[in-house]
């Protein structure tokens, strides 16, 4: 019996060193991650109320590995999420931040769970996109929970009073050009109906235009920025409307093409634009073309290309991590892609795990069918460029294309049905 007493009494003491020597649970973000999505929820998780369990991010450690308390419940939640995790003691932690201190890495503490908002239309509304959301995907797969705002809620000050510290903005169009899909879709139903009924809730909420509504949104969003402190992550087409809409004061100065709102573009649009008033972008021009399915030169269409690989002239520079904490190696590499379906040329390669035999056959099937796109507007314009040539008094080879483009879309002897098959050409390749 004394025997067996002293057997369980050091079974329990060595359970207890095995406890007290794992303080620390770490969450790798590199490959020997099992669920990269879920790992960032997990540590929210563990900063939320009423935890508010103590974390650290170990910026470009381990791709960016956290650090959280070795709990037991921070166990159970990382299995039941599929997460993995490493215990290790202080000694193994300060060993890890030794490393860290030789090379450009540092340790940022992670004090709160932000209360989120996602600017995004009510769920099952008319003004939906007819496509998923990125942004709420990411955050549900993760489980890290958000509202959405959508613009009267943005308006009414709802993100000031409700104290959210974060916004995310996605593929929002505060120009009020309808996300210049007017070139593809002016003729769909989906399309035609969304723009009524922009037009009514932008009259229902006190504005004219849908310029004018969406670009006091805009400054709205600024004004939680600047004064109230909060947050905001944009991108896609986000960030550059938002500074088009400042720019053109929140919709006084018209610069969306009237088959889009009505009423004609301000001819002196350019003059009249305040750059001041913007939070990232200066200095840049507009493109008003309705049948161009770009905002700006903000999002470069044409870069420059490596003459050695022919890839994107682009690259970031490596940002010091003790003074400015962002990422410079993280699991998911930066990319760049020109357009959804040219995508053979990535500024970064993708990681050897992700060309999946999938992943080839649905590149070499996107780049065969650009390549069709492309070869039908070649042909459309040899076909045209006799008439052009000869209105221009030119050789029909001396006709560069975008001089062949500008003649074709001012020539009155081109149908209108042929101007139409020319412009969703152009749209289909761009």
């Amino acid at each position: 019996m004394r025997q067996g007493k002293t057997l369980v009494v050091s079974f329990l003491m060595l359970a207890a060193t095995l406890s007290a020597s794992a303080q620390w649970l770490l969450v790798p973000m590199d490959k020997a991650q099992t669920d990269h999505l879920k790992a960032y929820g997990l540590t929210f998780w563990a900063l939320q109320t009423p935890r508010e369990y103590h974390a650290e991010w170990l910026l470009n450690y381990r791709s960016g590995a956290f650090v959280l308390e070795d709990r037991r419940d921070v166990r159970a939640q990382a299995l039941a999420m599929g997460v993995a995790v490493e215990a290790m003691d202080d000694p193994k932690l300060l060993a890890i931040k030794s490393v860290m201190e030789d090379g450009n890495m540092d340790t940022v503490t992670l004090e709160k769970a932000p209360k989120i908002a996602v600017y995004a239309p009510p769920e099952e509304t008319v003004f939906q996109d007819p496509w998923d959301d990125a942004v709420k995907l990411a955050l549900d797969y993760a489980e890290i929970p958000y509202d959405t705002v959508w613009d009267e809620q943005v308006l009414n000050g709802t993100l000031q009073r409700e104290h959210y510290d974060w916004l995310h903005l996605h593929h929002e169009d505060f120009t009020g050009q309808h996300g210049k899909f007017y070139g593809f879709y002016k003729d769909v139903l989906w399309y035609r109906q969304r723009v009524a009924l922009f037009d009514q809730e932008s009259e229902r909420l006190g504005f004219k235009r849908v310029p004018d509504a969406k670009g006091a949104v805009a400054l709205a969003i600024r004004d939680y920025i600047e004064n109230d402190g909060g947050f905001v992550f944009a991108m896609c087409s986000a960030p550059e409307t938002m500074d088009i809409a400042l720019a053109a004061r929140a919709g006084q100065v018209d610069i969306v093409a009237a088959e889009l709102d009505g009423s004609p573009i301000d001819p002196d649009y350019a003059a009249k634009l305040d750059f001041t008033r913007t939070t990232a972008f200066k200095n840049f021009t507009l493109i008003t073309d309705p049948y161009t399915y770009e905002f700006s030169d903000i999002d470069n269409p044409n870069p420059e290309r490596r003459e050695e690989s022919g890839a994107e002239d682009f690259t970031l520079f490596e940002f010091s991590a003790k003074y400015d904490p962002i990422p410079t190696d993280d699991f998911y590499k930066l990319q760049a892609f020109l357009a959804p379906l040219d995508r053979a040329q990535p500024a970064a390669d993708f990681l050897a795990v992700e060309k999946t035999g999938e992943f080839e056959a649905r590149k070499a099937q996107a780049d065969a069918e650009m390549g069709r796109r492309r070869e039908a507007l070649a042909k459309f314009r040899e076909a045209a460029k006799p008439k052009i040539a000869a209105a221009l008094k030119k050789q029909p080879a001396e006709i560069a294309d975008q001089e062949f483009d500008d003649a074709f879309r001012m020539d009155p002897s081109f149908s209108a049905e042929e101007k139409k098959q020319f412009e969703e050409l152009k749209n289909a390749v761009s």
